[in-house]
């Protein structure tokens, strides 16, 4: 049976070890930290963590499409709408997925987080992951993702469009990411989808030029 497995945990609890161990094993690790790391040096910015997120996916996607496995992500995943695109993919692709929680001695210790994580992660952003992570057993986010409700594909499309037209283009590059998920799984796309998604998409990648964001 083809796995994915979404590693959860704060930064420095222990995922990353995990997954290069996995890896060594023959799993193929997938990161958007990774993603961040131009020429060795990791760089943080919301704008940036957005697309990398939409690189991740869309590197996860072709690796299920040619079947490989086990395919590990090794994100954070604090809240359950950060997993539920790798478990939109797993479905359709028809992967079995399990959630692995951090369970180290330190996984709640900011202090122990702070000197343990690779990427310097600084205190006061670790006390708000910890604030913002939703502890819930892996039995209760496995029914929260068999209950979760489809949705149609032209909904994110309107909704990158008012974005760009408000000038919120993060918001807008999120939205596209929705739809372009959604019509992964849902095979069809709205009429004059194609039109709309390709000004769009030449409007982000414009905005993405002048803040220096890697677009992959």
């Amino acid at each position: 049976m083809k796995k994915l497995i979404l590693l959860r945990g704060l930064p420095g609890s222990g995922k990353t070890f995990i997954a290069n161990k996995m890896k060594e094993d023959g799993a193929f690790v997938f990161s958007n930290d990774d993603i961040m790391t131009i020429n060795g040096v990791y760089k943080w910015t919301e704008d940036g963590a957005i697309v990398a997120h939409n690189i991740n996916q869309k590197k996860v996607c072709d690796a299920m499409r040619v079947g490989k496995s086990p395919i590990v992500v090794d994100n954070a995943n604090i809240l359950p709408y950060h997993m539920t695109p790798y478990i939109r993919l797993a479905r359709h692709y028809e992967y079995e997925y399990e959630i692995r929680d951090m369970n180290t001695e330190w996984a709640s210790d900011l202090k122990e987080l702070e000197n343990r994580n690779v990427h310097y992660v600084p205190h006061s952003v670790l006390d708000e992951m910890k604030k913002q992570y939703i502890h819930l057993p892996t039995r209760a986010l496995m029914t929260l993702f068999n209950i979760e409700i489809p949705m149609d594909p032209e909904v994110s499309l309107r909704e990158a469009q008012c974005y760009i037209e408000e000038g919120r283009f993060a918001k807008s590059d999120e939205a596209i990411l929705d739809y372009e998920d959604w019509r992964r799984i849902g095979g069809f796309e709205p009429e004059g989808g194609d039109d709309t998604k390709e000004s769009i998409n030449n409007k982000l990648e414009t905005w993405k030029l002048e803040k220096g964001i890697c677009c992959g």
